[in-house]
């Protein structure tokens, strides 16, 4: 099967030709016509795509599967070039999700080669990688980080990014030690008609889903504010902790706008919710731990520090056991009790015994004997 790909060498950087490329649809699960359209319409013209590859090379391609199983793990993708974005049921390149983010994902492959593979230029935020940790800092700290529509998009593309990565197994999401989010760019949304708002508020659900449906873990460290569309935020991590500084405050029933209830309330409970989105109060980080919304507090200046020590810990585990820890924790939730003990026994039954299983097995037990002789 010959690619028909353009070398890095030869390709434009102002024109990306793009090859469209479909397997028999035996199983199908989504509708692929609808996601190139998709596609198609959300990229300006300099993209031009096509269904008919003879005698012509292209910049990349989208091989676009029917389900997971079948098509896409034909031996001959293995002579693809990297250039090439597998779309293969509700996945893209072999990553899960709702398939409502398929078009997305693929759009932000395709801007990326046309970058040469790079990401967009971060002016809004900091990204940091080490020992398998991923920092990202908001640094708006003039506007409090504040979420102006070019903070959310950054926000968007560079956690899709993150999903991405095998180096990466854990993430450290925060706005510093002062710091979280004082939420919505009031400026910004004051701009705003009824009639034309549908970009800004999919530029919002596109961060928090981002975060959301990363598939390593994220954690939030919160040194400050985390007000509105910033409370937000925080509600899409995993685990959150605070410094004794922070304020938590869904404050969109001030403002006449109504809240995010899901996942709040599966993460304080359904009263708390509904107390939290109606009455608009800011709490204190005590009481947000108190309700259970902010795993544990650190004194003032000590947060970073101590979050990324829990960070580095957690990510010298197994990068696919913590995504798939990650994922059935959020699965579960839907399931009957008997769907939910099936679903874990059957995770359980393709970790253990593994090789990875016996050899942390080893370590721990090596580790444990080495403290008894001292």
């Amino acid at each position: 099967m010959h690619s028909g790909l353009k070398s890095e060498k030869n390709r434009s950087s102002n024109h990306l030709d793009i090859v469209v490329k479909y397997c028999g649809g035996c199983n199908c699960q989504i509708d692929r016509l609808k996601i190139i359209r998709d596609v198609e319409s959300s990229l300006a013209s300099s993209y031009q795509f096509t269904d008919q590859s003879t005698g012509k090379i292209f910049d990349a391609g989208i091989l676009l599967c029917g389900c997971l199983t079948a098509c896409a793990r034909k031996p001959e993708l293995e002579e693809l070039t990297g250039n090439w974005i597998v779309v293969a049921g509700k996945s893209v390149d072999f990553l899960e999700m709702p398939e409502g983010e398929l078009s997305r994902a693929i759009i932000h492959k395709i801007k990326a080669l046309k970058n040469g593979g790079k990401l967009m230029e971060l002016k809004y935020l900091l990204l940091h990688v080490d020992a398998k940790v991923a920092t990202v800092t908001i640094n708006r700290p003039d506007k409090g980080n504040a979420l102006a529509p070019q903070v959310l998009d950054e926000i968007a593309a560079l956690f899709t990014s993150i999903a991405e990565r095998r180096d990466i197994n854990v993430v450290v999401f925060t706005g510093g030690e002062k710091y979280f989010s004082a939420g919505f760019d009031l400026n910004e949304i004051r701009k705003l008609e009824k009639v034309s708002n549908e970009a800004y508020i999919d530029l919002f659900h596109r961060a928090y889903r981002s975060i959301l449906f990363c598939p390593q873990p994220v954690i939030c460290a919160v040194g400050g504010a985390a007000i509105a569309g910033g409370f937000d935020l925080t509600m899409m991590c995993d685990i959150r902790y605070a410094s004794e500084r922070a304020k938590f405050g869904q404050r969109e029933i001030v403002l006449s706008l109504t809240p995010i209830m899901d996942p709040l309330w599966r993460i304080i409970g359904l009263g708390r919710a509904k107390e939290v989105a109606l009455t608009g109060r800011i709490y204190d980080a005590y009481e947000a731990e108190k309700m259970g919304y902010v795993s544990k507090i650190f004194p003032e200046g000590k947060l970073l520090e101590s979050v990324g020590e829990i960070a580095r810990e957690m990510a010298a585990y197994d990068h696919s056991c913590l995504k798939e820890t990650k994922a059935i924790a959020n699965k579960v939730l839907n399931e009957d009790l008997d769907g939910a003990m099936r679903i874990q026994e059957w995770l359980f039954r393709t970790y253990i015994g593994s090789e990875d299983n016996h050899k942390r097995i080893d370590e721990l037990q090596a580790k444990l004997a080495a403290a008894r002789r001292k």
